[in-house]
């Protein structure tokens, strides 16, 4: 079977993609809460791995190009591959990409790595999963005053 990734549009309601994707089961639709997911990926690394196993692993908050839009995402850099949370067949998985092919095919152009220290803090500081690089929530503002989400 060959899964693909949806070619996702931008839009004011995302809310129907899980459904979507239930109809559709060899697409991976994003879950458009990527920083929720990368926060809960770790915190399923801490509670079955151990803690010495989640502090390999880094949460980057990061800016990508998808359709020639760059769009803000979250996701879990862990034992030499991208943890990136999707919706297939109606249920959230995690997918596994090296990170080389991660940055090439979905086109990084900015990122910041945070290691579990600094994820505990950044957290309690901002009591939000992300992001919380100022140039990114500036995006994230200028994007909600347009009337637009993101994945």
């Amino acid at each position: 079977m060959t899964i693909t990734v949806s070619n996702f549009e931008f839009t004011k309601d995302n809310t129907n993609l899980q459904e979507r994707s239930r109809n559709d089961p060899t697409t991976l639709y994003p879950t458009c809460q990527c920083f929720d997911d990368s926060m809960d990926y770790l915190e399923h690394l801490l509670r079955n791995k151990g803690l010495e196993e989640a502090r390999r692993a880094f949460l980057v908050h990061g800016m990508m190009t998808i359709a020639g839009t760059e769009i803000l995402h979250g996701w879990v850099e862990y034992d030499g591959q991208v943890m990136d949370g999707k919706f297939l067949n109606g249920e959230l998985v995690y997918i596994g990409i090296s990170i080389e092919d991660f940055y090439k095919n979905f086109k990084v152009v900015d990122r910041v790595k945070y290691s579990l220290a600094e994820v505990v803090e950044m957290n309690s500081i901002h009591e939000t999963y992300g992001p919380w690089e100022p140039r990114y929530l500036n995006i994230l503002e200028r994007r909600e005053t347009l009337g637009l989400s993101s994945p």
